[in-house]
């Protein structure tokens, strides 16, 4: 098989079965957005290096904006999308 640059065969996207287990079970889903909100907010807390150092000027990264505005700025930042990941997480849990 043969692909063009930037493409992918039909049929073979590899987050296929990914989008289809996570439909069948939206449970899961609840889980996995807890899971990254936990994260985010661990990171912020722990002030993990590897996440906010700043290696660029890029604001579409988390490293970008530590750089720019500062790593106090990005832990808060970065510590209010991981809280409202869960909220948005536990909300869809009660919702379903």
């Amino acid at each position: 098989m043969i692909l063009v640059s930037g493409s992918v065969a039909p049929g073979s996207d590899p987050f296929e079965k990914v989008r289809g287990f996570l439909s069948e079970n939206p449970l899961y889903f609840c889980i996995l957005l807890i899971a990254i909100g936990i994260f985010f907010l661990a990171a912020a807390i722990g002030n993990w290096g590897w996440i906010f150092r700043g290696r660029g000027y890029n604001t579409n990264k988390i490293d970008g904006i530590s750089n720019i505005y500062g790593r106090g700025a990005a832990r808060v930042l970065f510590g209010i999308f991981g809280v409202l990941i869960i909220l948005g997480g536990a909300i869809w849990l009660i919702l379903r």
